[in-house]
This record gives structure tokens, C-alpha cells and sequence, in this order.
């Protein structure tokens, strides 16, 4: 999944500008339907992995299973103690 990721990345935001000013000079909608396309394919994609994870077929590594935000069970760093003036 990371090389399709990669791959994938790489192509789209690599070649995004000349994809877009070619398809510009085609006709000016193109771009908008060509982005909108892939938008498209990336929210298909983000379901079929989702569906796959919950048959258990695949495992989403990314997913945590708490927040980023809120309580850390992290521990604290120690602050350094002040040196008297």
C-alpha cells in the first residue's frame, strides 16, 4: 500500500501542474473535471480500504485507535530545576 501511495503521490503532485495547463490548452473545464475525478477515486479508495479493514482482510496501519488530541498517556518531561541568582 505505501508503494501505490508513493507512486500515486509522486505522479498527481509531481506532474499536477503540467497535467493541468495540457488540459487547460485542450479545453478550460478539463482540469476541473480531471480533479474532480480524482477526488473521486481517492474517496472510492478510502472506502474499499475501510471495507477491507473491517473484514479484516487488510490492516490500516495509520488508524490509531485513540485521538491525536486530548488526554496523552504519554509521560511528561521533568522541567530542569531554576539555578538561585
Amino acid at each position: 500500500m505505501a508503494l501505490s501511495y508513493n507512486i500515486g503521490v509522486s505522479f498527481l503532485g509531481g506532474f499536477a501542474a503540467a497535467i493541468s495547463q495540457a488540459l487547460y490548452q485542450l479545453n478550460s473545464l478539463f482540469p476541473g473535471i480531471y480533479w474532480t475525478c480524482t477526488g473521486i477515486v481517492t474517496v472510492v479508495t478510502i472506502f474499499v480500504a475501510l471495507s477491507l479493514s473491517d473484514r479484516d482482510w487488510v490492516k490500516l496501519t495509520h488508524r490509531r485507535s485513540e485521538p491525536y488530541f486530548g488526554k496523552s498517556t504519554m509521560p511528561t518531561m521533568p522541567t530542569m530545576p531554576t539555578m538561585p541568582t
